[in-house]
């Protein structure tokens, strides 16, 4: 009898420890239909844009002056944008990684400005290194951006509208001083970092 309350307490275990691991790309959503599912799906992005899905007028520019316009850039498309290294902040648990503590599978806000003067958060865009960007790039880690602040990148990535982020960003609400961001509107993840070593 013990034996077999053994095993069966192992199985048990075993199919936990299975599930409690197991992160969907619609992250802790029942489904990728919901709206923050298909958010989460987007966010968790596993491709790398195709030359012909890079909408080449989009620019630093026209993102931070998009008002938030959910229908000004498609999701379906990338976009290459040139900027300054503002600051690089690590998250942590949310829900397109499940809640997740390891912090392996938690995203890195970048933050990108339109000026070398740029002076707040407020005034840049938000680019997102994801947990499988970390595994194609281990290199493009928070100290190492941190390090290399103030230097003009190029960065390509997968167009995507945060509207989670819509009450603390500068498109949406231009006098208030609590905000966090320029735009609601992402490349998340970027797939393409260079320098363009203009000093």
């Amino acid at each position: 009898m013990k034996t077999k309350l053994l095993f069966f307490a192992i199985l048990f275990s075993s199919f936990f420890c299975l599930n409690a691991q197991t992160c969907h790309n619609y992250g802790d959503e029942p489904s990728g239909n919901t709206r923050k599912g298909k958010l989460n799906v987007n966010k968790n992005r596993h491709t790398v844009p195709a030359a012909d899905e890079i909408d080449t007028k989009v620019t630093i520019s026209e993102m931070l002056s998009s008002k938030d316009d959910a229908t000004l850039f498609s999701e379906n498309k990338a976009a290459t944008i040139t900027g300054y290294l503002f600051d690089a902040l690590p998250e942590g648990p949310e829900s397109c990684n499940c809640k997740s503590s390891d912090v392996a599978k938690h995203d890195i806000h970048v933050f990108i400005a339109p000026h070398k003067n740029t002076t707040s958060t407020a005034q840049c865009v938000v680019v997102e290194i994801t947990p499988w960007v970390k595994l194609q790039h281990p290199e493009w880690t928070a100290d190492y951006l941190k390090a290399n602040k103030g230097k003009e990148v190029t960065i390509t990535g997968w167009l995507l509208f945060d509207w989670e982020h819509i009450g603390v960003s500068a498109a949406t609400h231009p006098d208030k001083d609590s905000n966090k961001r320029g735009t609601v509107w992402e490349l998340h993840p970027f797939t393409s970092f260079a320098f363009t070593n203009k000093k």
